[in-house]
């Protein structure tokens, strides 16, 4: 599964998908009665970008690797790539990986693929890990790319190597399936200032093509991943690779530095404040509402939300709440998210 980073996106300009204006698209619906559960993840973001860095620390090599914000899956292969490529003057041997959401797994099937036996260790897996729950949009939202020209080189790097994995992976059987998504007007998407050629193209609309007025926006291209459908296949394609699963929690860098394995990845996320110190990194947390599934392909984002429609679930929420007490749901944040939801589809 190795790709080029120098390979083409393929963002052409038949990746939009045309408008109709013959016949209005349908909306999810969002009435109480359809509201089947509401779920909370606690995420880490890193002021300063993502941490991609060798360190030595008495005999053992910790390569960290955390802080993605809110793209940890948009992010996760390309910055897999760019950590394992800081042992590549290493032989190949057995590799601890500490941590089994998104990074995590992506970083063991990249170990695995260059010839490294791995020992992935984790509190949580499949399907109870915050990745499990992620929306997830491929978009580089809330995370920076850096301060200087090589951090920004590398956020570069990362990102179109990511999207070529998943170009890759693309179809039912992964859950990563191209669809089309509108940003109401003035909503930031993370995509504005990406190099060129790194991001989808927009469309400027005036009015989408809805059953309902909705305003314009902008319409572009992109992918979704179930997590549901995607996490457990990449936990089996990693077990699937002789990977050694251990559930196990560490406390201190001392734990850590006990391990048979004197090369370790650091994929914890928040353990990057918790274990090692790192103050640059905050929790955040999301609420995600989920309601039964609707017949529809688009994405939707708008001021304070998004709604997904997921093979599952429609997916309604929120991602960065920054002030908050305990990661559990709180009615009156999901009473909220439904809100905004409603009213940016004239549901009200």
């Amino acid at each position: 599964m190795r790709v080029h980073a120098e390979r083409v996106l393929r963002f052409a300009q038949d990746d939009i998908l045309p408008v109709s204006n013959d016949k209005p698209l349908p909306l999810p619906q969002l009435t109480d009665d359809r509201i089947l559960r509401v779920v909370t993840g606690v995420r880490p973001v890193r002021r300063g970008s993502v941490r991609v860095e060798k360190v030595l620390a008495g005999n053992a090599t910790i390569v960290h690797n955390y802080g993605h914000g809110g793209a940890g899956v948009t992010l996760s292969w390309g910055s897999a790539e760019e950590a394992v490529t800081l042992i590549e003057d290493l032989p190949p041997s057995p590799v601890a990986v500490i941590g089994a959401g998104v990074v995590g797994l992506a970083t063991t099937a990249v170990l695995q693929e260059r010839g490294h036996a791995v020992h992935l260790y984790a509190r949580d897996f499949s399907p109870n890990t915050t990745s499990d729950i992620a929306g997830a949009e491929w978009s580089p939202e809330a995370v920076a790319h850096g301060s200087t020209h090589s951090e920004r080189e590398r956020f570069s790097r990362m990102l179109r190597r990511s999207w070529l994995r998943f170009e890759t992976l693309e179809g039912q059987s992964w859950g990563v399936t191209r669809r089309p998504a509108y940003a109401a007007e003035g909503v930031e998407l993370g995509l504005e200032h990406l190099p060129s050629g790194l991001a989808p193209r927009t469309e400027k609309l005036d009015a989408f093509p809805f059953e309902q007025d909705l305003g314009g926006g902008r319409l572009y291209q992109t992918f979704l991943i179930e997590p549901p459908i995607y996490m457990p296949r990449l936990f089996d394609l990693v077990v699937r690779g002789g990977a050694i699963v251990t559930e196990r929690a560490f406390d201190n860098p001392e734990e850590l530095l006990s391990l048979d394995e004197n090369i370790i990845f650091n994929c914890t996320g928040l353990g990057g404040r918790t274990l090692f110190g790192d103050q640059t990194v905050d929790a955040v947390r999301g609420h995600l509402v989920h309601f039964m599934p609707d017949p529809i392909s688009c994405l939707f984002n708008f001021a304070g939300g998004y709604i997904f429609p997921r093979t599952d679930v429609t997916v309604v929420g929120t991602s960065f709440e920054t002030e908050f007490h305990g990661a559990g749901p709180d009615p009156a944040v999901a009473a909220e998210v439904v809100a905004r939801a409603r009213r940016f589809l004239k549901q009200v």
